[in-house]
């Protein structure tokens, strides 16, 4: 699938401040050198979202959010010594709230603490506790384009070096679920392992959404599925086509149904009973 990204420069020059976009998608990026803030509070919007601080020469970082980038980015401006360029996701989507950009923040922060290809200057991020999954699910949704917008300027946040890919810990089994509608509209399996949660090739998806599923997050991912062949039609159903990471049990189980679900209580073990009743077994892993 061929990804586009249009490049808007707001002050009229190639070496200044740069706006990227992919065609339809809601995040955005900015980036502006640290001698151009003056001018990007002159002529760029002040919107909500989070911001990355770096110096490219010693593979530092500094995560942030706030409600008025530019605002928050002239402050660190007199303060913050260390960083050269400044890189700001905002969105398209007016629906993304304060919840949604301080969930963000906390999971760019771990996720570039766990790969440790750059060193964090943020002293510490607090733990965040009840993110209402609707949440998790639609920050989760977007971070690809997240990931492709900063990528294409070079700046890989989130992936490990070469050669220093950690092996991740290894469990003595998993757990599988079983998701299946009586009338047959879905039938799935969901393995559970080092706290990811795969629906398993073969799995049988609805093929239709169903009302509280239009127009939500559920309907993006099962059409990025469908582009990436991963979900194909058969029949009166969709199947997988291989094994597919979700970062929640809620997000596996929406994509199945074609609708909201609530993946504790929608997964059943072997025995009948929700993976509601192992939860804390899983999170302790």
């Amino acid at each position: 699938m061929v990804i586009k990204i249009k490049t808007i420069l707001p002050d009229n020059s190639p070496i200044g401040i740069k706006i990227d976009d992919i065609t339809s998608r809601i995040p955005k990026l900015t980036l502006l050198n640290r001698n151009l803030i003056d001018k990007g509070i002159d002529c760029l919007e002040d919107n909500l979202g989070i911001y990355f601080l770096v110096d490219i020469k010693n593979k530092e970082v500094y995560v942030g959010k706030s409600i008025r980038c530019l605002t928050r980015l002239n402050e660190h401006n007199k303060g913050k010594k260390f960083w050269h360029v400044a890189l700001i996701i905002s969105f398209k989507d007016i629906t993304f709230s304060s919840s949604h950009i301080e969930y963000l923040e906390y999971y760019c922060y771990n996720l570039i603490k766990s790969v440790k290809r750059y060193s964090l200057k943020n002293k510490i991020m607090g733990n965040m506790r009840h993110v209402p999954e609707e949440i998790k699910q639609d920050v989760e949704d977007i971070f690809d384009d997240i990931k492709t917008l900063l990528y294409n300027r070079g700046f890989i946040f989130f992936e490990p070096l070469p050669g220093k890919i950690e092996s991740p810990k290894q469990e003595m089994g998993a757990t599988i679920a079983f998701l299946k509608a009586k009338s047959g509209l879905y039938d799935a399996k969901l393995m559970i392992t080092n706290k990811k949660y795969i629906v398993l090739k073969g799995s049988k998806a609805a093929l239709h959404l169903t009302p509280s599923g239009k127009g939500r997050s559920v309907e993006n991912i099962r059409n990025k599925l469908i582009e990436k062949e991963i979900l194909i039609k058969k029949d009166t159903y969709y199947i997988f086509t291989k094994d597919y990471e979700f970062k929640t049990p809620s997000g596996a189980g929406e994509v199945i149904k074609g609708s909201t679900s609530n993946g504790w209580t929608a997964w059943k073990l072997e025995n009948g009973e929700p993976i509601q009743v192992i939860r804390k077994k899983l999170n302790e892993l």
